[in-house]
């Protein structure tokens, strides 16, 4: 039913059919493992730990998606390990380097001054993690963009990013890309 121009009552939509805007989809993984360097900086007489690993595999086995890890390089008192994880399960707690260093207790073990038979541990860092997790592990769907959620990743329809300008409605049927419609008219 048209009204007037200048008329204060709002129009009635109902009778013009559901807006509708697919539901949140999970990512798909790109990389079913990934890698992370861990460096290693003990104090000056660390002769008595030189090229061992081993203490830190029970750092890494709270971590979720830790698969291994092994010694690639050892000079001095710098040590460097290359850590394996499966991607699915380690994205729960992936959101920059530290966060490496903090599901594994590292940081707070750092903190409180570690030692490693008798050797104080100085710093650890991490490297290889790229900042933006949807670019590099993950992917979603044409349609949709990935997000960080909490301590996890979705895939949310383009719909919510404002996909229509000028005030378009936008609509995602699935198994569709994103459309928008003008909200004026009958095409509506």
């Amino acid at each position: 039913m048209p009204h007037p121009l200048g008329s204060t009552e709002a129009p009635d939509w109902a009778h013009r059919g559901r807006v509708f805007i697919e539901e949140d989809q999970p990512p798909l993984v790109k990389e079913e493992n990934f890698q992370l360097l861990l460096q290693v900086l003990m104090e000056e007489n660390c002769s008595r730990v030189e090229g061992s690993t081993a203490w830190m595999e029970p750092f890494l086995q709270r971590v979720s998606g830790y698969q291994n890890h092994h010694l690639i390089w050892s000079s001095g008192c710098v040590l460097q390990s290359v850590v394996v994880f499966d991607t699915a399960a380690a994205l729960s707690w992936m959101r920059g380097a530290e966060s490496l260093l903090q599901e594994a207790g590292l940081a707070q073990a750092l903190g409180e001054g570690l030692t490693v038979q008798g050797v104080h541990v100085k710093n650890i860092t991490v490297g290889g993690l790229q900042a933006n997790v949807c670019d590099w592990l993950v992917e979603c769907r044409a349609g949709f963009d990935c997000i960080p959620i909490g301590r996890n990743f979705t895939c949310r329809s383009a719909c919510h990013a404002h996909f229509c300008h000028n005030h378009g409605i936008c609509v995602h049927h699935r198994g569709q890309q994103p459309s928008c419609r003008c909200p004026v008219g009958d095409d509506f």
